[in-house]
């Protein structure tokens, strides 16, 4: 289908009317409407005959200073919806007075402003321009758009930068690219579906952000999809800021103890001294009042203890001589039995003569 470009940009396929042609499309069998195409990436002119007959990409521009359609590619830009996950891990819209802010450091979620509607035998690429690339924003490689997708794109932008990049809805985002598909389909499940039927996908917050924000394990809570680098940032502020407090505080007790000088030191030598002088003072008295009295005790102890051990001595004096005074009467007792043994031998002698 011939279109004429010029100057001025030119809507060919309004997004009312494109979203009635993908519908009459579908019902009608899906059948390739030109056969003859390669299975390849679609020239310009290509995507300008797929799209008027089947409805793939609406609202649809052509022509205009800075036109939207390249000669294998046609152009996104930013839609009405964009989401980033706030501090305090609340997901929030982003776009204000018609333009759209990516902070420093940060992920943002963008709706694209067109309508898709693929066939069954057409697949889409999506790549960042290059010049946000050039500026430091991260999208990643041509993610793959399956055949059959109907719904908004959500586009995940990574701000790489230390600042906020602002981008209004009338500039480029992405350059899109079509593929056609070799053969017919016959297998295969529907795009982001896990059977055949045929389901569209128009809320990027439901449909994309929310359901990666679920964890595969239910039990556990939602993620904040946040990037790391503005956390670690936070992080290591506040430990610049507790060691600079610390070090501050350390300044200070030398700048007190410099103040302090000398002299306090020695009026605290003195004071221990004083201290320990009344100390020696007060144990010296304890000891001094004491001490006579044990002196006074033990020479008393010391006196009984002589006049016990004389009494002793004149004890044993009294003993040895009752001792002497007893043997000698032992002995004078065993004479006298010896000479009255004798008188009766010879008594018991004269009666038997």
């Amino acid at each position: 289908m011939n279109v004429q470009y010029d100057n001025k940009e030119t809507e060919i396929l309004s997004r009312e009317r494109g979203e009635i042609i993908a519908k009459n499309f579908y019902r009608k069998g899906q059948r390739d409407p030109f056969p003859k195409t390669q299975s390849t990436l679609l020239s310009a002119d290509e995507i300008v005959d797929y799209v008027q007959r089947t409805g793939a990409i609406s609202p649809f521009y052509v022509g205009g200073k800075s036109s939207r359609l390249k000669k294998a590619s046609y152009e996104g830009r930013i839609g009405e919806k964009a989401y980033k996950y706030d501090e305090n891990g609340k997901l929030a819209e982003i776009l204000e007075d018609g333009q759209l802010i990516v902070e420093a450091n940060s992920i943002v979620f963008v709706e694209c402003d067109l309508d898709f509607r693929l066939p069954d035998f057409i697949a889409l690429r999506f790549n960042l321009q290059i010049r946000h690339v050039h500026r430091g924003l991260l999208l990643g490689t041509g993610p793959l758009v399956d055949p059959g997708f109907w719904g908004k794109l959500c586009i995940p932008l990574h701000n790489l930068t230390n600042e906020n990049y602002c981008i209004p809805k009338e500039e480029g985002l992405i350059w899109i690219e079509l593929n056609k598909t070799s053969g017919s389909v016959r297998s295969g499940r529907s795009a982001l579906s896990s059977d055949s039927e045929l389901k569209e996908y128009w809320d990027i917050r439901r449909n994309y952000i929310e359901k990666a924000a679920r964890p595969f394990d239910e039990r556990r809570a939602t993620y904040s999809i946040r990037s790391s680098i503005p956390i670690v940032a936070k992080e290591a502020r506040d430990a610049t800021k507790g060691a600079e407090n610390a070090a501050k505080s350390a300044q200070e007790n030398v700048k007190i103890i410099r103040n302090v000088g000398i002299l306090t030191i020695v009026g605290i030598v003195i004071s221990l001294f004083v201290l320990f002088s009344e100390f020696y003072t007060h144990v010296t008295a304890i000891y001094n009042s004491v001490v006579p009295e044990f002196n006074q005790d033990i020479k008393s102890l010391s006196e009984k203890m002589n006049l016990n051990e004389d009494k002793l001595n004149q004890d044993s004096q009294k003993v040895a001589i009752i001792r002497e005074k007893v043997v000698q009467e032992n002995e004078n007792l065993h004479h006298e039995n010896m000479e009255i043994r004798q008188r009766i031998l010879r008594l018991e002698s004269s009666a038997n003569e």
